[in-house]
């Protein structure tokens, strides 16, 4: 499980195994500020055997808004990738006054258990 407070911005984050090469997420993202966000859009990288990163693109986040002390929780299942791989999730946030943020999970590899509190 990964934990990462940023901004006014809590994220919890647990992968886990579907099958032998598959796997899916649970992530909870809460609005920890006084402020009201709008959560704009989420990708994730993955790096390909180039050692490029591959951006895929989701849109289970878009504009859901959060008013201070709401959490969006969200269950995933991105694209299938070589298990030795890192990979990295951002979310895009907006807040009151318009400026974007970019919320980011930290790189981790879904086969391998962790926990890990992030600040």
């Amino acid at each position: 499980m990964f934990v990462k407070i940023d901004k006014s911005v809590k994220v919890v984050y647990e992968p886990f195994a579907l099958q032998e090469n598959s796997w899916g997420y649970n992530l909870t993202i809460e609005n920890i500020g006084k402020s009201r966000l709008m959560m704009k859009s989420n990708y994730w990288q993955i790096p390909n055997l180039d050692g490029e990163f591959e951006r895929i693109d989701e849109d289970n986040v878009k504009d859901v808004e959060l008013c201070p002390g709401d959490t969006c929780e969200i269950i995933g299942h991105p694209p299938l990738f070589e298990k030795d791989v890192m990979v990295i999730g951002t979310y895009t946030l907006k807040d009151e006054n318009g400026e974007e943020f970019d919320l980011h999970v930290p790189f981790f590899n879904p086969y391998l258990p962790v926990s890990k509190t992030f600040h």
